[in-house]
């Protein structure tokens, strides 16, 4: 069970905006509709290291930075104008500590005896390089519990460093290598100044995984407001109002999505690479208003009587990057969460069409009689 928590957890974070590619120091500074996509956050795990549950989908937390706030716990201090974490004696049971877009220079400062169960890096283009440092100890993954005790996931980071200080004492496990980097960017280097690293492969483990970015899960009828944009006017464009409040009073942002017919099947996706070209998160792109949408170009369609247009259509939903798997006979499917054919939601194995309408992405769609338990994991090689 707890390795299927975290890779849930993993899952989600790597769902995250992804930045055009280049190296940077500090945290990401940019806004995302209200929100900034670089954290600082430990993940509470249970004697079993287990990550513990607030909700359905919710892991118990200290966050340490997180929406461009510092939050102090303790034991735990993070310094934003040296970029620097401080673990004071931080050995109060089983916790994973999570970086995001932390950039280039982010500093894990150690003093007194700390213990971790792991520590997960992420650069998601911006930057994610890790530094310890201190006069104090660290032990990482200390019953091997997990595969690794570190994991980068550079994500078109330029370059991804880790370095370990001579003062600090560091002692990284994992019942398969210490340390592990997804992907094979080439900037990855490691300097550990005397301490303990287990690595069966120098400089460090990495794995290189095919994935793929596709649709599941037809949805019922979608009604989309319908708007024309001045710079494709034949293009299929919705838009829609949110609001902060549920009398409707105070608007939060209005937000524009582009759809695209899948003729093979009869069904609309949302364009996520035009939103994410356009500046977008997800699907779609938002303004602070209609004024701000209709400067931009978007202009909402209306009826005859003057009121707002709509298109009913059949969508499909829950889009999302999934690994490709395997079975012994070389077919290949995706694993993922998505309904059977007897619309019993859970973990099934999937095949996967391509659409052509858009480039690299696919509609993943139940496959009967195939356990995913009996599919092994492809991590190299084409599709």
């Amino acid at each position: 069970m707890k390795k299927i928590l975290l890779a849930v957890f993993l899952a989600v974070v790597m769902l995250a905006t992804i930045i055009p590619a280049y190296a940077g120091n500090g945290p990401y500074d940019k806004e995302f509709d209200g929100w900034y996509p670089c954290f600082l956050t430990i993940t509470v795990l249970d004697e079993n290291e287990d990550p513990v549950m607030e909700g359905e989908y919710e892991y118990k937390r200290l966050d340490l930075f997180r929406n461009n706030e510092v939050i102090k716990q303790p034991g735990a201090v993070y310094d934003r104008e040296s970029n620097t974490l401080t673990l004071t004696d931080f050995n109060k049971g089983y916790h994973t500590l999570s970086a995001n877009m932390m950039g280039d220079d982010f500093t894990l400062c150690i003093k007194g005896d700390c213990v971790l169960s792991a520590i997960n890096v992420w650069g998601d283009g911006w930057g994610g390089s890790l530094h310890i440092t201190g006069d104090g100890t660290l032990t990482i993954n200390p019953n091997k519990t997990y595969k690794y005790g570190i994991e980068f996931y550079p994500e078109k980071a330029e370059k991804t460093r880790f370095v370990i200080d001579a003062g600090v004492k560091v002692d990284i496990k994992g019942s398969e290598d210490a340390l592990l980097v997804y992907g094979v960017d080439p900037g990855f280097s490691l300097t550990a100044g005397g301490s303990k690293v287990e690595l069966k492969k120098e400089p460090a483990y990495r794995e290189n995984y095919i994935w793929l970015d596709g649709y599941t899960n037809p949805q019922d009828d979608t009604y989309i407001r319908l708007c024309t944009y001045s710079k494709d006017p034949d293009g299929l464009y919705g838009i829609a109002e949110w609001y902060k409040d549920s009398e409707m009073k105070v608007l939060d942002r209005v937000s524009v999505t582009r759809w695209v017919y899948l003729k093979d099947f009869d069904r609309y996706v949302e364009d996520h690479a035009w939103a994410e070209e356009n500046g977008g998160t997800g699907a779609e792109v938002d303004f602070a208003d209609l004024a701000a949408a209709k400067a931009a170009g978007f202009t909402p369609q209306k009826e005859a009587d003057g009121s707002d247009k709509y298109l009913e259509v059949k969508s499909y939903g829950n889009w999302g990057p999934e690994n490709v798997y395997e079975d012994s006979a070389g077919n290949r499917y995706v694993v993922g969460y998505a309904p059977n054919d007897k619309h019993e939601y859970g973990n099934v194995a999937m095949t996967f069409t391509p659409i052509a309408e858009l480039e690299d992405v696919y509609v993943f769609e139940y496959a009967a009689g195939v356990d995913p338990d009996s599919l092994t994991e492809v991590k190299e090689g084409k599709i």
